[in-house]
């Protein structure tokens, strides 16, 4: 058994466990200002959500202290990630740089949030295990997508759906944590996009172009799932992650980003693809360095034995998440519903924090602040982009 650091080793306390509500979600619409300047944009942000923001770098610094990451080592990694950007996407580099003045913090500290995947590669044994994802074909071959997102509660107490105009004049909206520049997202050239974490013995902790920002410019750029792989595959990246993409064409591809290389996995016959936490590619999963063996292949199996039974149905979004909610064979349970274990540290803790379906050719996003199982009783956010 890996020896934890004694900050990280202690179990929620009761006190904490009462405080783990129900993550709240906030929305932004930055298109109204589109005709501004980057900056200005970035800055109407950073106003609107200030606090939101700064108390999710101080989380993340907690959160990396407690599992033995020093704050020299995040900064490193931070720095390194920035200038990745910099180079590869400057106008997002202009609008962290801008973001961090107007919330008062320094670069390296807001992008201890932009490349949180990438600074936990510091860490080998903190186990990371995010997310299960579904692009499903209907009759009339338009591609609708759902996923979960599972991630630590305590860091995540509020979340944002934010709307805004890339340089191009396609819009985006975009489901994310509070500093970073994207998660998932579709946007107005129907392109929809998921995320799911990935581990190669190739990531390292020497800084490359981060994963969310990948995302982030998929989504402002690509009007096409080919288009999604072309800008994939131009980063260079220090930590790996699966991008899935679908877009009004009816095409969908899963993007395998890693410092070895950049994959594109295509859905199968009917259209249908699927995604957990490890690499299908057949060359890059030769380097798989998942640490969650025991519940991504289950998750993988589970995906494909509930929705191949609604393949021909169209599916919406609330069929979807029932589907995702089905029991496993012989539980009663779904693998991809995660639920905290509160007997284990805080940095241990795993649950589904979000539902999010997308309809790229509607250009529509879905957004429950929960497991699947929870959908047809919850608040459910529809955005239109």
């Amino acid at each position: 058994m890996p020896t934890w650091p004694a900050s990280c080793v202690k179990p929620a306390s009761a006190n904490q466990r009462e405080r783990m509500v129900k993550m709240r979600l906030h929305e932004i619409d930055l298109i109204p200002s589109a005709g501004d300047s980057v900056e200005s944009q970035a800055a109407a942000y950073g106003r609107r959500f200030e606090s939101e923001i700064r108390r999710s770098v101080k989380l993340y610094q907690s959160f990396f202290t407690s599992i033995g990451i020093t704050k020299t080592t995040v900064d490193e990694i931070a720095e390194s990630c920035f200038q990745a950007i910099n180079e590869w996407y400057p106008r997002l580099a202009v609008e962290i740089r801008t973001l961090a003045t107007t919330v008062g913090l320094d670069i390296v500290d807001l992008m201890a949030v932009v490349a949180r995947t990438e600074v936990l590669v510091a860490d080998p044994l903190h186990e990371r295990s995010e997310c299960s994802t579904a692009v499903v074909s209907g009759p009339d071959q338009r591609l609708r997508s759902i996923q979960t997102w599972d991630w630590h509660e305590h860091l995540v107490p509020a979340a944002l759906i934010r709307k805004h105009r890339s340089a191009g004049g396609i819009d985006v909206a975009t489901f994310t944590e509070f500093g970073a520049p994207a998660k998932i997202g579709i946007n107005s050239a129907g392109l929809g996009l998921n995320f799911n974490i990935l581990h190669h013995r190739s990531d390292h902790a020497g800084g490359g172009v981060p994963v969310h920002a990948i995302a982030r410019r998929i989504l402002d750029e690509a009007t096409t799932v080919e288009e999604a792989i072309s800008v994939g595959a131009g980063a260079i990246p220090s930590a790996s992650t699966a991008l899935t993409v679908s877009d009004q064409l009816g095409s969908a591809a899963s993007i395998e980003v890693s410092p070895a290389a950049s994959t594109a996995v295509r859905s199968k016959t009917g259209g249908n693809l699927f995604h957990t936490n490890h690499f299908i590619d057949t060359t890059l999963s030769e380097g798989e360095n998942t640490t969650d063996i025991s519940t991504t292949y289950a998750r993988l199996g589970h995906l494909e034995s509930v929705f191949h039974k609604v393949s021909d149905a169209g599916p919406v979004a609330a069929e979807m998440a029932a589907c995702l909610a089905r029991p496993a064979i012989g539980s009663l349970a779904s693998p991809v519903c995660m639920v905290p274990d509160t007997s284990l540290p805080t940095c241990e803790q795993w649950k589904t924090l979000m539902t999010v379906a997308m309809n790229p050719s509607g250009r529509i996003m879905a957004c429950f602040a929960g497991a699947p199982d929870g959908w047809s009783s919850g608040e459910i956010v529809y955005v239109s982009i």
